[in-house]
């Protein structure tokens, strides 16, 4: 392989990308070039796209360039496209360092696109860290409050969101937050959602962070029952804020055999019985209504054994006088076995 076609460094495409931008703009300006020039001159400009390693399979390679001396070089479908395409590729996320190409991201389609991909989430963080205005992070973060949704359930755009909110402050980052409150349900049941809200919990603060917390506790019992909802709500618990701690055990009230018997929700009271907030001696009086199904529940046997570790000794006798009742029941069967195992009960 000679010289002059091997690939480029880092430093030498960063050293090309200096003086291709000039500092002014997008466009060489030194001959006298303009981004509405001659064709002569606009075919210079592509071939200095292709030295940066941009493709030129693209679908404007088979339109005209230029109609006439007084059209752009791309109507903003094409220019879309182009940037997408650019900034997806593993090398040219390293393409648009200038303050100027950051006006293509308003293109929601685009912005979501490029998100996704993981080769443009690092360069959409790399944008990010550009951004200099007050007006340039508001234009960005509409346009990422707009696609907010999606992100928040892709792999890869997921820590977009979450970036922004290590880059940006809680009042830049408002309206972004509030789409995530209005969504809030449809998020935390989300395998990649789940924890972008527990961030966004730890971001937020004020009138945001509680309106985000009152949306959580109102769906609690939906939240309970779900494989990722119910990592949010034991979220919530772990804050130990006792105004917390009590909008929820409303919720959750006349409700813990039910959820002691489903495999998600058994988590979710278990959390609570050892939760210092919560009052573990009404829950077990709870559970003590329906104790002789729970000892033998393939999820309700975790629940008692947490309950009998956090009881204390008035409450712990009542709990023994139930298993010794049903001790030879739970001898032949295998969750019943676990419980009397556990508690050193097997005898």
């Amino acid at each position: 392989m000679s010289a002059s076609s091997a690939p480029w460094t880092p430093q030498e495409r960063i050293r090309a990308l200096d003086r291709f931008y000039n500092s002014s703009g997008d466009y060489p300006l030194g001959s006298g070039a303009h981004p509405f020039s001659h064709l002569s001159d606009l075919q210079t400009l592509e071939s200095s796209f292709r030295r940066f390693g941009v493709s030129d399979s693209t679908p404007r390679q088979h339109q005209p360039l230029l109609d006439n001396q007084h059209q752009p070089l791309l109507d903003n479908r094409q220019s879309n496209q182009f940037h997408g395409q650019a900034m997806n590729g593993r090398d040219n996320n390293l393409l648009f360092p200038s303050n100027s190409q950051q006006l293509w991201f308003q293109k929601e389609t685009c912005a979501n696109l490029v998100c996704a991909d993981s080769h443009g989430t690092r360069a959409m963080q790399d944008l990010m860290r550009c951004l200099r205005t007050e007006e340039q992070i508001s234009r960005f973060m509409s346009t990422l409050s707009h696609v907010a949704i999606p992100l928040t359930k892709n792999t890869n755009a997921n820590h977009v969101i979450l970036f922004s909110f290590n880059q940006f402050t809680p009042a830049q980052s408002r309206c972004l937050l509030e789409v995530i409150v209005q969504n809030c349900y449809q998020i935390a049941i989300d395998q990649y959602g789940c924890c972008m809200l527990q961030q966004c919990i730890e971001k937020s603060s004020g009138e945001l962070r509680d309106r985000l917390i009152r949306e959580i506790i109102n769906n609690a019992l939906n939240l309970c029952v779900n494989c990722y909802g119910n990592y949010v709500v034991q979220y919530v618990l772990e804050l130990e804020d006792s105004q917390i701690a009590i909008a929820l055990s409303r919720q959750l009230d006349g409700h813990y055999v039910h959820l002691s018997r489903d495999k998600y929700g058994s988590h979710a009271v278990q959390k609570c019985l050892k939760s210092r907030e919560f009052s573990s001696r009404r829950i077990i009086a709870e559970l003590l209504s329906d104790i002789d199904s729970l000892l033998v529940d393939p999820f309700g046997n975790y629940v008692i054994q947490t309950a009998w570790m956090v009881s204390q000794d008035d409450v712990r006798n009542q709990l023994l006088y139930y298993i010794n009742r049903n001790a030879q029941l739970m001898r032949c069967n295998r969750y019943g076995r676990k419980v009397l195992e556990k508690l050193n009960l097997w005898s």
